[in-house]
């Protein structure tokens, strides 16, 4: 009678398949290597299940026994693997038709989106679009907050429910559109919560301005423990030297990467 795995095959089964979910994640979600992996993980539980499933020869009759409970775990191996790599998330700020045909620099970072967002959800990211717009009320604006209340008082640009206020980039079904009122993509949002729903432990930014939402939420998003990458050509600056001391200073100073949208994901 066949006997069951031992615990070293079952450890070194499990050991194989963790160490590609780790090769998986630090190769950031590369689709070709999903593929490779989403194959594999399917080959180790077939040969797993087939080695733990005992048959009984005494009675003419074969019955499978329960195999260890590590099987139950690995059935399942292909969609942990999905899972664990698919924990990254594109985050695009203030892209909204107002802002990029009233202010020029925010044009210049559409066509690099544009050409990036169809790999990104090809590759199973998470694409999320942050508008600011605040109500037409001013509920949400203090009364000293002279920065906030100049953006309000420019026009309706900066309105809720006006067109304006629209995201500037195609939006599909499975994305996700967050609405702030400050800065930061987090400040005041359910973005985190968003991003803890699906798993997400690393984040993309992009967008404008550079020293604005792209800085505030990139600050926000290492304090909560994200891992930050930052486009380079997918965010923009009124100030052009502003933009590349960002780039070039103060996100690697503070361990985010920073990368071009041509060579992400």
């Amino acid at each position: 009678m066949p006997m069951p795995p031992s615990r070293p095959r079952w450890t070194a089964a499990c050991a194989s398949l963790d160490a590609a979910a780790r090769k998986a994640y630090s190769a950031r979600v590369r689709p070709d290597l999903q593929a490779n992996l989403r194959a594999g993980s399917a080959a180790l539980v077939r040969q797993l299940h087939d080695n733990a499933t005992i048959r009984s020869g005494s009675s003419g009759t074969s019955s499978p026994t329960p195999a260890v409970s590590s099987i139950d775990y690995y059935r399942n191996a292909e969609n942990r693997v999905d899972h664990h790599v698919m924990t990254t998330a594109l985050i695009i700020g203030d892209i909204q038709r107002g802002i990029t045909s009233t202010y020029p620099f925010a044009r210049q970072v559409v066509p690099p989106l544009l050409d990036l967002l169809p790999r990104a959800r090809a590759a199973g990211i998470l694409v999320v679009f942050v508008r600011i717009a605040f109500r037409v009320n001013r509920a949400d604006l203090a009364p000293d907050n002279a920065l906030l209340a100049s953006f309000f008082d420019a026009g309706d640009i900066f309105h809720e429910g006006a067109a304006g206020s629209a995201i500037d980039l195609p939006i599909e079904d499975q994305d996700v559109v967050v609405l702030k009122r400050r800065a930061s993509a987090f400040a005041g949002t359910d973005l985190d919560l968003v991003l803890r729903a699906r798993a997400v432990d690393s984040i993309v930014v992009a967008g404008v301005a550079t020293s604005a939402m792209v800085a505030a939420t990139c600050y926000d998003a290492a304090d909560r423990d994200y891992r930050v990458t930052v486009l380079r050509d997918g965010c923009a600056d009124s100030d052009p030297g502003i933009h590349d001391f960002f780039m070039d200073k103060i996100f690697p100073g503070r361990g985010h990467d920073v990368v071009s949208c041509a060579n992400w994901p």
